[in-house]
């Protein structure tokens, strides 16, 4: 008589037990998202800033802009990176917007500025949430007033001095 739990039924047991608590775990990040879904607002970035050396200077190099949409369950989407090199006064100019759709108060735009000259690199990283994007207008296209504290306000300052 074949015992019901040989070593091919147990990890048929083991397999099922798993792919059950998997698709349970599934509908409960589903259930949790749907808790959260809203009415679409819809972002437009645009990923121009102006960036100093510590002393004040202007930055005169290369700047990598990397972006990406994190949804309420986690999955990443709509990764993009540019690069482009800053103009006059330390100000960068991508030629290029972003737009991503918000349909869950959990969404975040994440997003990214790399700068790297002789040897040193500094990253300056930031999110948009569903709320920030919201305070901004409603159902329209968004400029770059979603990253004001860059804006013409508050440049990214690197934390060396222009050599």
């Amino acid at each position: 008589m074949k015992s019901l739990f040989n070593f091919s039924n147990l990890s048929r047991i083991i397999a099922v037990l798993v792919i059950f608590f998997l698709l349970i775990g599934c509908k409960k990040e589903h259930e949790k998202c749907a808790e959260t879904a809203t009415m679409g607002i819809s972002l437009r970035i645009f990923p121009d800033v102006k960036i100093v050396y510590k002393d004040g200077k202007p930055f005169d190099g290369s700047v990598t802009f990397n972006v990406y949409k994190q949804y309420c369950n986690g999955a990443v989407s709509g990764s993009f990176s540019k690069k482009t090199s800053t103009i006059s006064e330390g100000m960068t100019r991508f030629y290029y917007w972003y737009s991503y759709l918000f349909n869950n108060t959990k969404d975040v735009v994440c997003f990214t500025y790399v700068i790297k000259q002789n040897g040193q690199s500094y990253e300056e990283r930031g999110k948009i949430t569903y709320y920030k994007a919201r305070i901004h207008g409603y159902g329209t296209e968004f400029s770059m007033e979603i990253f004001e504290d860059y804006y013409n306000k508050k440049p990214i300052v690197l934390p060396w001095n222009k050599k």
